[in-house]
């Protein structure tokens, strides 16, 4: 598992960081013009990996819209994520850790 940095908004990069009670970000909401590997270096995560994170609750991962929420927590797999307004129900990936 990997924790998120969270380098603070950039162009390409520049919604909201959703954050814990530690301050660690959990969550990403997305704004106009955000581009995936943008997203991903802000908070120095590979793109296949927060990917893999929102497989559950995203369709087309590799497709952001303005308001979608990316999951940056293992932990809330099954939980947090939106596409386009949309939550989906895909399989969880196996093996995945306990969800919050």
């Amino acid at each position: 598992m990997r924790i998120p940095v969270d380098r603070g908004p950039v162009e390409h990069a520049s919604g909201d960081a959703v954050l814990d009670d530690a301050g660690r970000p959990v969550a990403y909401l997305v704004a106009p013009d955000d581009v995936w590997t943008v997203v991903a270096e802000r908070f120095c995560l590979h793109v296949d990996y927060i990917n893999a994170l929102n497989q559950v609750r995203r369709n087309r991962a590799s497709t952001l819209f303005a308001g979608d929420t990316l999951n940056l927590d293992p932990y809330a797999v099954t939980s947090v994520g939106s596409e386009n307004g949309v939550v989906f129900e895909n399989d969880p990936p196996v093996p995945m850790p306990p969800q919050a």
